[in-house]
């Protein structure tokens, strides 16, 4: 009696009990994400536009030397000849990006002052702790970059600069902060 019940509530009212499943199942999803998913405080975003010659090698050096208090180390890697660098560069680059890595070229073709920190020479040589070669910005004569010096990007025409996110909360010295995590990753390509 009681099983002919059962079997008539859940044929006449399948769908609702199958909306619950989904819905816990979202649920639970959505719950997992947000405790699981890095604070801002807790992971740095690279924007690479370079060829990169070995990008395994590149994300085992980057979680080897990566600071202590960062969860992780996100990384975007676009080539400079790419038709969609500015979609790309408007989208993740203006939005989630800390550190910056890319062509002389295509530094100037951005708005430098709206987006990147701009930077102190002597402070700089003295927080790397060596003599730097320098992006300035000829609209504004503002140092935004640092030359990279790294076996990790391809040889292009032109030199590649590292820009720091004016939005980031990892600057350490350079904006007086106390997070210096992109003050640790930028030494490892300068």
């Amino acid at each position: 009696m009681k099983s002919n019940k059962l079997v008539s509530h859940l044929s006449n009212y399948w769908f609702f009990h199958l909306l619950w499943a989904i819905f816990a199942v979202v649920a639970i999803t959505f719950e997992f994400n947000i405790l699981t998913k890095p604070k801002e405080n807790e992971k740095v975003d690279l924007f690479i536009c370079a060829n990169v010659i070995n990008e395994k090698e590149l994300k085992n050096y980057l979680k080897q030397n990566q600071p202590e208090y960062l969860k992780t180390i996100n990384y975007r890697i676009i080539e400079p000849e790419s038709l969609f660098f500015g979609q790309v560069f408007y989208t993740y680059g203006e939005v989630e990006t800390d550190i910056f890595i890319m062509p002389e070229s295509k530094a100037k073709n951005i708005k430098a002052m709206n987006y990147f920190l701009p930077l102190d020479n002597t402070s700089c040589n003295t927080i790397f702790e060596k003599e730097l070669t320098y992006y300035v910005d000829e609209s504004d004569s503002v140092t935004y970059g640092i030359k990279v010096n790294s076996s990790y990007f391809d040889t292009i025409d032109e030199d590649l600069f590292l820009l720091f996110s004016k939005k980031s909360l990892h600057l350490g010295e350079l904006n007086n902060q106390e997070l210096d995590g992109d003050i640790s990753i930028a030494k490892l390509f300068i």
